[in-house]
């Protein structure tokens, strides 16, 4: 079971086309959730993403979309979708404490927040969330 203080690195997408690595690797704090960048892989191009994040990421089942913790500057975190076809970042308003992402099917991202200390259960629905957008 991949956690955010413990997942693979790089990422294949279910199609097998793209990638996602995980590189300059440290701990949010002693003993905390993984940071660092991720490094996304398209058509043979390689682009590295703006900003700190971590993981588990997940790809949803097309191979069309990816979802990643994003961490910000006050140390909480928001998803960010990574739409391949558009080549867009989409970075939830939401914010959370730490995020470990489960699933993600059609619109709807489920997963845990604050998996260690008092755990919630959530549905993130891509349409109903605001989000920031902003082009690989």
């Amino acid at each position: 079971m991949e956690s955010p203080w413990d997942f693979n690195e790089t990422k294949v997408s279910p199609n097998k086309l793209y990638a996602l690595t995980f590189q300059l690797i440290s701990e949010i704090a002693m003993g905390g959730p993984l940071l660092g960048n991720y490094v996304l892989e398209i058509d043979d191009k390689k682009y590295t993403l703006p900003g700190s994040y971590g993981g588990p990421v997940i790809w949803n089942n097309f191979s069309s979309k990816v979802a990643i913790p994003k961490w910000t500057d006050n140390r909480l975190q928001k998803i960010t979708i990574i739409d391949i076809k558009k080549k867009k970042l989409l970075t939830s308003k939401r914010t959370f404490k730490v995020l470990e992402l489960k699933k993600f099917e059609g619109n709807i991202i489920k997963g845990i927040d604050s998996p260690i200390y008092k755990a919630i259960e959530f549905e993130f629905n891509l349409v109903e969330e605001n989000f920031e957008e902003k082009h690989i």
